[in-house]
């Protein structure tokens, strides 16, 4: 991947000083409990988190404090401190239970979409090293909102995604790196057992970030990857998208009904991007909803072999699976299942993606799009069938039609464009 271009020296100063003060307001405070007093803001956060949102009468502005502890821990339990990941699962620490607490999908109504994607991001990190059974130490996951592709199934981690760093985190930000350099404490920080002081210990320093320059073609201001950055490692071999800290502001909230502000046939290379565009609300699940609202979107992709066999697509009328006919029964829905039963009672209007996939059948969907992700309108549940696969499991299926729109034959022929396609050919060159 090539350098990105510094930025010249001749750049206008008061623009300079404009984003430089913009970029400091994305910055996190410092983390400086412990981690058994990480284990009690979660709880604190997540009871208070409950309470406001069946409006009992929690301040906005404690809720908000609250939530940035739990953002500022997040910051360091990935970047900040060189801690045994061993000391972190059970008691009395219990980080493991913490990060699970704050992605657990009973949360979403209380848990921002960023926290709730970044702490499965770490605790799927932590499992995949084990634990620790070595020397593992923490400090070693990747930016929060990611999108990982191994050689391997790719897991959620991710999303809203929002995450916004606030305040003395990142000493600089330019168009090369963001070196991640958290300050040293002024006082005893954090111990690697529960609530005991310990001596201080210098933080970890996270990788470098290389940054695109905002004048790529690709991953510039005006590219199909605006608003991400990527990294790359060699071993394993691992590509990793990651959402810009300069441009987080811009990022889009999913959690809307409706358009959103996008039009039919809007168009993006990955999911991710999807996701930063507030077309949908993760990076890697089909359903973005919630049972008391109702479903935000939902993406249609050849990716599942399961799903394949059971879902039709034939344009504007879509027969779409919400429940794993594997797991889940029609006598105990999932939350994204309960989210698009609220759209069929509410008549809400639920934004439908198409994706090429890459999985079985993906080949075969006459209305996917040739590459990457593709918004194609607002399609309205209209209706709950209840089916059963070969094998006898219980599923659910909701069919879905457009009202009045962009024509979607019109929009398949034309999206992608030629030009988009080149564009998705070449964005893993890099910058």
């Amino acid at each position: 991947m090539a350098t990105p271009q510094a930025t010249p020296a001749a750049d206008n100063v008061s623009a300079h000083e404009d984003n430089q003060r913009a970029r400091r307001a994305q910055l996190l405070p410092a983390w400086t409990g412990t981690m058994g007093r990480a284990w009690n803001e979660v709880m604190t956060f997540l009871v208070r988190a409950r309470r406001r949102a069946g409006s009992t009468g929690v301040p906005d502005a404690e809720l908000a404090r609250r939530t940035e502890q739990i953002r500022s821990f997040l910051w360091h339990l990935e970047f900040g401190h060189d801690v045994r990941i061993s000391t972190l699962k059970g008691y009395p620490n219990r980080i493991d239970e913490a990060l699970r607490l704050l992605s657990r999908e009973d949360h979403r109504d209380r848990v921002p979409e960023d926290i709730a994607h970044w702490a499965a991001a770490i605790h799927a990190k932590f499992e995949r090293d084990n634990w620790g059974q070595g020397n593992s130490r923490a400090g070693t996951t990747s930016h929060q909102n990611t999108l990982t592709t191994t050689s391997r199934p790719i897991t959620e981690n991710n999303n809203s995604n929002n995450a916004r760093p606030r305040r003395s985190r990142f000493a600089t930000v330019n168009n090369t790196t963001l070196p991640n350099r958290g300050p040293t404490p002024s006082h005893s920080p954090v111990s690697d057992h529960g609530d005991v002081p310990g001596p201080v210990a210098q933080p970890a320093a996270a990788p470098a970030i290389r940054l695109p320059p905002p004048d790529h073609p690709i991953w510039g201001t005006a590219g199909i990857m605006h608003g991400l950055y990527m990294t790359v490692r060699s071993t394993p071999p691992r590509t990793t998208y990651h959402f810009d800290p300069r441009y987080l502001a811009q990022k889009r909230d999913a959690k809307v009904l409706g358009h959103n502000g996008l039009a039919p046939g809007d168009w993006w290379p990955l999911q991710m991007a999807a996701l930063y565009a507030g077309a949908h609300g993760s990076a890697i699940k089909g359903i973005c909803g919630s049972p008391t609202v109702g479903a935000y979107s939902i993406v249609v992709s050849g990716s599942s072999a399961v799903y394949h066999s059971l879902d039709t697509d034939n344009g504007d009328i879509l027969h779409y699976s919400a429940d794993s006919p594997r797991t889940n029964l029609p006598s105990a829905p999932s939350a994204d299942t309960r989210a698009l039963q609220r759209s069929l009672a509410t008549r809400g209007a639920v934004r439908v993606l198409r994706s090429a996939g890459r999985g079985a059948g993906a080949g075969t969907r006459v209305w996917a799009p040739e590459v990457g992700i593709r918004y194609d309108g607002l399609y309205r549940v209209v209706a709950q069938l209840h089916d059963t696969t070969a094998t006898g499991h219980g599923y659910l299926k909701f069919r879905r039609r457009i009202q009045g729109q962009r024509p979607l034959a019109q929009i398949r022929d034309a999206v992608p464009s030629r030009q988009q396609k080149r564009d998705e050919a070449r964005l893993r060159d890099g910058y």
